[in-house]
């Protein structure tokens, strides 16, 4: 991972199992990690550990299956960071439940996140 020292990456879904590791390590290796998810007390946690190890990392609560959010939050993040060098596309979400038992709106929140975003 060292060819990421001093890019800017982007973890959505940061706040836990794969993408937190993932950011863990991209900050360890050097990157400027930013961190999206919609668990502000996990991204907490992780901006603090990252920072407490000597990372640099953002973090900013971002709902990616809400289009203006996410327009919104990118904005911000290039005010603060500057351009993305690198996307890690991690979030999604699961029902645990077979498709003919979810709802229309598990269905529909299960492809904005999972595909669309």
């Amino acid at each position: 991972m060292s060819e990421i020292a001093g890019r800017n990456l982007l973890v959505t879904g940061a706040a836990s199992g794969i993408g937190r590791l993932l950011a863990l390590k991209a900050a360890i290796a050097g990157a400027t990690v930013v961190l999206w998810d919609i668990d502000a007390m996990g991204l907490e946690k992780l901006l603090t550990e990252i920072q407490t190890n000597g990372g640099k990392a953002f973090s900013y609560r971002c709902d990616v299956s809400t289009r203006q959010e996410v327009y919104r939050i990118a904005e911000q993040v290039r005010a603060d960071v500057g351009m993305v060098d690198i996307l890690i596309n991690n979030a999604g979400v699961v029902s645990g439940k077979p498709l003919l038992e979810c709802t229309d709106e598990q269905i529909q929140r299960t492809m904005d996140v999972n595909i669309t975003a």
